[in-house]
């Protein structure tokens, strides 16, 4: 009696563990750009929409959380006095922001095409309207615009799983006009997730290894064989 309990509890847990595992996150992504805002809204649910989280911040805001959480996974300790993030406010630290994670990405770039590839983006639409004082100008640039993102839609779907609901551009001639909405859902399965923190923390133990166990011997070696003058 004792062994058919503990099999049935071992079935479910099983049962449960194969649900879970291939069970979806999903982010949704919602970015909005006028005169009067400039908002981010994110919003996270999973385990069958059992979790859900939802943040709506300004877009410089969102970008300095983001920084301050990397700089915490760093394990950088931060002293108010002596050390001070600051908000990016111009072109230059924006720019500053997008090189430290561009090295970041080069440095785990196989790990991080993993979880691309098996993440799927669906419901994807981006509204543009714009325009200049020059409407030869402003034509010029509706089609530099479309070709573009045209382009991108290309290379994204070559590559990763991408459901487009459309792209709509609108010149407005003769006014300084700059509008966007952006919206997206990514899905990932649990267990793609699993298995890409795994080649991370696979491909950092590789990193630690690289720079310190394998240092030693060269040193050890180079003092053994160096000449004395």
């Amino acid at each position: 009696m004792l062994f058919f309990i503990i099999m049935c509890i071992l079935f479910i847990i099983s049962v449960i563990t194969v649900v879970l595992y291939n069970s979806d996150i999903k982010l949704k992504i919602l970015y909005k750009k006028t005169y009067e805002c400039d908002i981010v809204t994110i919003n996270l649910s999973g385990f069958y929409e059992i979790i859900r989280y939802e943040i709506e911040l300004p877009t410089k805001e969102l970008l300095y959380k983001i920084n301050e959480y990397s700089v915490k996974l760093e394990k950088r300790k931060i002293i108010k006095n002596k050390i001070k993030l600051k908000k990016p406010e111009t072109i230059d630290e924006f720019i500053d922001i997008i090189e430290k994670y561009k090295k970041e990405y080069l440095q785990k770039k196989n790990e991080i095409n993993y979880i691309l590839k098996k993440m799927t983006f669906y419901d994807l639409s981006l509204n543009i309207k714009y325009g200049l004082l020059d409407a030869y100008l402003t034509g010029i640039l509706y089609g530099f615009i479309y070709m573009i993102l045209i382009n991108i839609v290309a290379y994204i779907k070559t590559y990763y799983h991408l459901d487009l609901r459309r792209i709509y551009i609108k010149p407005i001639f003769n006014e300084n006009v700059f509008e966007m909405e952006f919206n997206c859902i990514i899905a990932i399965k649990v267990g793609d997730i699993i298995t890409g923190l795994k080649m991370f923390i696979n491909s950092s133990r590789g990193s630690e290894i690289d720079g310190t166990i394998y240092r030693r011997p060269y040193e050890n070696n180079y003092g053994k064989y160096k000449r004395d003058d």
